[in-house]
């Protein structure tokens, strides 16, 4: 999986208007300057940790805003509708640019597609296929198994420990068996774990 930096202008707006509102300075002939002086730096260091607080929580709030927006489902039937025939060999939800996406992978007979749906509004940003011999595939995902992505979610955000919020995922088919990562954030920090879809049993932790 992708491991994405998510960025947004909310904390850059918030600091600015934050700073905006602060105490301005006061004339050198002021006997109370320097501890007017203090308070304002003081005031500006809260009003930048504040807006730090805002941004982090506005990253997060992108990936679990997306799934909240739009559900997996669409994005998956999406698929399906636009390519009756196709077996789905892997979903993820993927940020890029600041943006949450629903990528969806699958083929059949003669071809490999992958549609690319905004996961806020629903929109279909790309449906992208190539000739492929598939024969040898055998991967079929059904909604079923993405829709345990939360409980795989769930596990690794109690195994992270606290301050870490859901990030991105994918389930797949891989190496004959199918499958779930998830990642989990905190800041700039971010831990993704692999899972057997079938064992429930963690494959890998990578940090």
């Amino acid at each position: 999986m992708n491991k994405k930096i998510l960025m947004t202008t909310l904390g850059l707006g918030l600091a600015l208007t934050l700073t905006a509102c602060g105490p301005k300075n006061e004339k050198a002939d002021n006997p109370n300057a320097k501890n007017n002086a203090a308070v304002e730096a003081n005031a500006n260091k809260n009003a930048n940790k504040k807006a730090a607080d805002a941004q982090t929580k506005e990253e997060t709030a992108i990936n679990k805003g997306a799934v909240a927006n739009l559900d997996r489902g669409i994005a998956f039937d999406g698929f399906k509708k636009l390519h009756a025939d196709a077996k789905v060999e892997s979903f993820q939800l993927e940020v890029e640019n600041g943006k949450a996406y629903y990528k969806v992978s699958g083929y059949d007979a003669e071809k490999e597609y992958e549609v690319t749906v905004d996961a806020v509004t629903g929109d279909i940003v790309k449906d992208e296929f190539e000739a492929e011999n598939t024969s040898a595939k055998t991967a079929d995902i059904q909604l079923n198994m993405i829709e345990a992505v939360d409980k795989y979610m769930d596990e690794a955000l109690k195994e992270a420990g606290q301050g870490f919020e859901a990030g991105e995922y994918e389930v797949e088919f891989e190496d004959g068996k199918y499958v779930v990562t998830v990642e989990v954030v905190n800041g700039t920090k971010d831990i993704s774990y692999t899972y057997d879809y079938e064992t429930g049993k963690l494959i890998e932790k990578d940090m």
